[in-house]
């Protein structure tokens, strides 16, 4: 009988202290659970603002080069006049927007998009430099036609390398119906790195 009741005061004592433990166990798991949500949600945001800002500078490559080239083109269709030394300084600004937004996307991306994009922007400073040089000083207008094909190839080759890279994006991961993609992993250095 003695045995019995040693035995129940050992019992008494194990069943509080496995309660206890039970309750930091609990406690524990779920700040740990939350870190790990808060850790996922953090990474797709980071991954979410990273497509959007390599989106953006593409578009805003894009932008710059299509108003550098209607500039050009309307540039070349003016008569002359005191306006062809603003519309000069407009065209450059294109070229330098369109320069900026190439390294924009060379600090972002991969070197199979940041390529293209340096090319489309030393396209766009040629066919800048060429249309300045076309420009008479004394009419203040110019004097031979611009020349788009190679600004168009550019263009075009950047816009397909920039549509491969937006769907070479892995597409497994979905949460709350946005799609989580991460940045390139890519080992080949960006136009930035050389």
């Amino acid at each position: 009988m003695l045995g019995d009741i040693a035995c129940m005061a050992d019992a008494s004592i194990y069943v509080p202290v496995i309660s206890a433990s039970a309750a930091i166990l609990g406690a524990a798991i779920s700040p740990v659970s939350n870190y790990f949500q808060y850790s996922r949600q953090a990474k797709r945001d980071r991954e979410e603002q990273y497509d959007t800002a390599l989106r953006a500078a593409c578009v805003d490559l894009l932008r710059a080069v299509g108003e550098l080239r209607d500039q050009v083109a309307s540039n070349h269709e003016y008569r002359g006049g005191d306006e062809m030394g603003a519309r000069l300084a407009q065209m450059r600004q294109y070229v330098t927007a369109a320069k900026l937004h190439a390294v924009s996307i060379a600090l972002l991306a991969p070197r199979a998009l940041a390529e293209p994009a340096e090319q489309l922007a030393k396209a766009a400073d040629r066919l800048g430099a060429a249309a300045a040089e076309s420009t008479d000083p004394r009419a203040r207008a110019s004097n031979r036609a611009p020349d788009f094909r190679e600004l168009e190839t550019s263009i075009v080759s950047f816009s397909e390398a920039a549509v491969a890279h937006a769907r070479r994006k892995p597409v497994a991961n979905r949460a709350r119906g946005r799609r989580a993609v991460s940045p390139p992993h890519d080992a080949a250095p960006t136009a930035a790195d050389r």
